[in-house]
């Protein structure tokens, strides 16, 4: 099968350009290759050859790092010095220069402690802002190069300690390197050689590899559609069809007539029940090439019949409820909840989907009339339509914002897109109506206001009484005002804003979210009173110009909207209501009038009649009903049990696959004393999020693929909250719960424990609005799952098993003589730290096991890092008890250390703990001890 698109218009738009590779880079390349599996000298020679050919700063600075973690820090030191020169590299060749001079216990006259005259030997002193994240590296980087990896050689030196063994040395180094290399590598000239690499790997089997070198393509070129083939077709491969379908999307998107990505998504969609999105596949398939399509279809038939589920999924949904009261077990509730998703996913409407399809079939009319400037115009009014997906998502938990249906590279480049599909049009025709008009509502959405009026006017003189031209001039001035009015709506609510950015780690390229929730200040609602101000006036300059076009689409569905636009924007509300409400009788589908009303409810203070409003619209193009759990949130968080259970049966007749609907109700029946309930519905939600994961996961081959931590949240989650309670009274049944989400726990990588788990959050009947909840990171949720999953396995006897849990739960906390990085840009080296209230429960109970084994040392390790307990949570009060616990054992472990040391029966005074501690022989294990708080 040719996986390649070869025209040249193609890799113009994608971004890659075809050429070959420079030799210099190609052993850089390979240098970066060795450097990243251990192979220092290997590495070192393969950089010396790119030297060889090129004098590139970035060859000499991983020449340095190679050097470096091979152990030669004079040589390394030079390079990187060398590499010091350029300032296109930035800071880090200076900090692998302090990180060499901590290894290897040498300075250089710059870099002394007392300066540039002290003796060679003196200590490295290296300021606190090089371990500052920046533009060149994050926090986190390099405070694990020069904190976790060379500081503790260092650290063992000057205290005369142990050093860390060699294995764990050569671990760290590992690490490194390949957090290094990986970041060398995603550099944009080499993308070339990793998109041959790529096609390379997947025409031989191997896909995990594909996924790999795919990360060093991506942030350089995200929207290139190859590439996202391969990750498409590679995920499919290794059993995970439903992450493999967004991808093959998202492909199709950039590329509309791409045969094998319509062969994947067909395999894609059969294997998680859409029988509909596979065979629509395959009949644009049969269009772009039939003997693909006539190939395929039988294998892909086969995947429909084998994966087709029978029955109203409303109906299975209810049998799920029935089959949980009635006590079922977890496996059948989860085989009952697969058949409820593969039912529902039959023809399940999907907003990337149908951007997607809606995009194919007006590429194709442009291409099927290229003189007509026409198909360009509806292009691109698409696009700048469809660019703003503040109208195309959902709001659920506080603080999260609005979820959007569909990856969105850059609304900019989607408008710039837009306005150059309009020149072209343009370009056959100087006038045409529309595509002036579009060009206008697209540069109004850059904020080129000016321009926009200018082409607006001349629309106007070349066709002053063309009705298009009328109705598009009048769409513009009432969505300039809309905007307006949006703009002080946006500055009178708080605000939740995220950040995304690409973070290069060992582990590969990952996007990190930065979720910030803004409260307006007075000057934003002064600036809010300003902008309504602005806005009412535009409208009164451009009564006339309105009115004017009212007057030829009078009658029309056009009209009818236009009408209720008018009214809403000058404040006739019922007015507007009543136009509106007319406009959807006439066009139920239509986006625009369905939001619109939404509007009109959020202008007018009706919030619920907006999220439900708002809930309907999206449903046109997504199945969800995110915006009414956010109504049922507000609802039980207020005690308002009419609401809530009127909110939750609304979203359990849109959506009831989202696992939040169950889990809701679980908490709207404890809110109304309804107890009986709580158990079946948490178990439901926890059958639905585990068969999505298993519905995502058709073989094992890829079982050990990352995924996505918002996917895992709910599910980890409600582990806790069941698995918890049965470790006391049934331990074995909490291990059997608690087990699958401790496996996350194990093989998630460092930056996955960063991720912000919202939906792990749940409402809390009359819970106070201020402060307003956060989401906990994954690190806390995944930690609260394996320090339970520890307790049941020790209440079963596995104490080993259990043990290695409780250190697993502390591997997520601070640790000893790593200092806490932040700076203004929000870059942190421990955003992925558990709480101390996860992690401090873990540190005692590792220290209670040690201590049981007589390894005092060992326990007073565990328990001593860790700092202050954080704060209560809700909905695991156990912070009083974790605090005496871990004290207990700092004093036994303080006690047993002290007679080891020959300090038998002296009190021992911990201003850590704050206590005063007397012990007898710790050998009887009948010590007495007595506790003082010290003043």
């Amino acid at each position: 099968m040719t996986k390649r698109l070869a025209s040249v218009f193609f890799f113009v738009l994608a971004g890659v350009l075809p050429g070959a590779v420079s030799p210099a880079l190609d052993a850089y390349l390979a240098g970066l290759d060795a450097l990243r599996q251990g192979q220092y000298t290997e590495a070192s020679a393969s950089l010396g050859r790119a030297i060889g050919l090129q004098q590139d700063p970035a060859f000499f600075l991983a020449r340095g790092v190679a050097l470096c973690l091979g152990g030669k820090g004079q040589d390394a030191v030079a390079d990187l010095q060398r590499a010091r020169q350029a300032r296109e590299l930035g800071r880090e060749p200076e900090l692998w220069i302090y990180v060499t001079e901590t290894l290897y216990s040498f300075s250089t006259p710059d870099h002394r402690f007392g300066g540039p005259r002290a003796p060679a030997t003196a200590a490295v002193s290296m300021p606190g802002n090089m371990m500052q994240g920046g533009n060149d590296y994050s926090s986190d980087y390099a405070s694990f190069v020069y904190q976790e990896m060379a500081r503790p050689v260092q650290i063992a030196r000057e205290r005369r300690t142990p050093a860390p063994t060699q294995a764990e040395f050569n671990r760290l180094s590992l690490q490194a390197g390949a957090w290094f290399a990986n970041r060398a590598a995603t550099r944009k000239d080499l993308a070339e050689v990793h998109l041959a690499r790529a096609f390379t790997q997947h025409d031989a089997g191997k896909y995990a590899d594909v996924l790999q070198t795919a990360q060093f393509i991506r942030p350089v070129y995200p929207d290139n559609p190859q590439i996202q083939y391969l990750v498409g077709d590679s995920w499919a491969a290794l059993g995970r069809p439903a992450t493999a379908r967004k991808q093959l999307t998202l492909a199709l998107t950039n590329a509309p007539a791409y045969p094998e990505a319509y062969v994947a998504r067909a395999f894609a969609a059969a294997r998680v029940g859409d029988e509909r999105r596979a065979r629509a596949d395959l009949d644009v398939l049969q269009k772009l090439k039939p003997d693909y399509a006539s190939k395929y279809r039988p294998q892909v038939e086969k995947e429909i019949a084998a994966n087709k589920a029978a029955g109203d999924w409303h109906q299975l949904y209810d049998t799920l409820v029935k089959e949980a009261r009635g006590g079922a077990q977890m496996e059948p509730l989860v085989q009952r909840a697969m058949e409820l998703l593969r039912a529902a996913n039959n023809g399940r409407r999907r907003y990337d989907e149908w951007y997607q399809d809606q995009w194919r079939q007006l590429d194709a009319a442009a291409a099927a009339a290229p003189k007509d400037p026409g198909p360009l115009a509806k292009a691109a009014r698409f696009l700048v339509d469809e660019s703003d997906l503040i109208k195309r998502g959902e709001e659920v938990e506080p603080r999260h914002g609005l979820v959007p249906f569909r990856t969105q590279i850059s609304r900019r480049q989607e408008i710039q897109k837009a306005i150059a599909l309009c020149d072209a049009a343009l370009q056959l025709n100087q006038n045409h109506v529309a595509s002036l008009m579009t060009k206008a509502m697209a540069l109004e959405r850059l904020g080129q206001d000016q321009q926009a009026e200018q082409i607006v006017n001349y629309t106007l003189q070349v066709a002053p009484r063309d009705p298009e031209a009328l109705s598009m001039r009048a769409q513009f001035l009432i969505g300039h005002a809309g905007s307006m009015y949006a703009q002080a709506k946006a500055l009178r609510t708080p605000r939740t804003t995220s950040s995304s950015h690409q973070e290069t780690r060992s582990d590969g390229v990952w996007n990190v979210t930065v979720t910030t929730y803004i409260p307006p200040t007075p000057q934003m609602l002064e600036q809010a009173s300003e902008l309504e101000a602005q806005a009412q006036e535009y409208l009164r300059r451009s009564e006339a110009a309105i009115q004017a076009a009212l007057a030829v689409t009078k009658g029309t569905f056009a009209g009818v909207l236009l009408q209720a636009q008018w009214d809403m924007e000058s404040e006739r509300f019922d007015a507007a209501k009543a136009g509106l409400t007319e406009a959807i009788r006439q066009q139920p589908y239509s986006l625009d009038a369905n939001f619109a009303l939404a509007d009109l409810y959020s202008r007018t203070g009706q919030t619920d009649l907006k999220e439900q409003q708002l809930n309907a619209t999206m449903n046109l193009v997504e199945m969800s009903c995110g915006w009414m759990l956010h109504q049922a949130w507000r609802a039980i968080n207020a005690g308002n049990a009419q609401a809530a259970g009127k909110a939750l049966d609304v979203a359990r007749l849109y959506d009831p696959t989202d696992g939040r609907v169950a889990a809701y109700t679980a908490r709207f029946a404890q809110m109304t004393n309804n107890n009986a309930e709580v158990q079946p519905q948490l178990r439901v939600a926890l059958a639905v999020e585990e068969a999505k994961l298993r519905l995502d996961q058709t073989s094992q081959a890829g079982a050990n693929q990352p995924r996505d931590m918002a996917q895992l949240a709910l599910n980890l989650r409600l582990r806790d909250i069941l698995g918890r309670p049965l470790v006391a009274s049934n331990p074995n049944a909490a291990v059997a719960l608690l087990e699958p989400g401790a496996v996350w726990a194990q093989r998630t990588p460092r930056v996955g424990r960063e991720a912000q788990m919202f939906e792990a959050m749940l409402p809390r009947a009359n819970a106070p609005a201020i402060p307003v909840p956060a989401p906990e990171n994954a690190a806390t949720v995944m930690g609260e799952v394996a320090l339970d999953y520890g307790k049941a396995l020790k209440a079963v006897g596995r104490t080993d098993d259990a043990l290695a849990q409780f250190l697993r739960v502390v591997d997520f906390g601070f640790k000893k003589d790593v200092a806490n990085i932040g700076n203004g840009n929000g870059q942190t080296n421990y955003a992925g730290i558990a709480v101390n209230r996860v992690t401090g429960d873990a540190r005692a109970q590792a220290g209670k096991i040690l201590m049981d084994r007589h390894d005092c040392q060992g326990a007073l390790n565990v328990v001593e890092t860790g700092g202050a307990l954080g704060p209560l949570n809700p909905e695991t009060n156990e912070t009083q008890e974790v605090a005496r616990e871990r004290n207990t054992v700092f004093a036994q472990a303080m006690a047993c250390k002290g007679q080891a040391d020959g300090e038998r029966d002296r009190g021992i005074r911990s201003r850590r703990t704050g206590v005063v501690i007397t012990a007898s022989s710790f050998a009887s294990r009948t010590e007495e001890r007595r506790w003082t708080t010290i003043r």
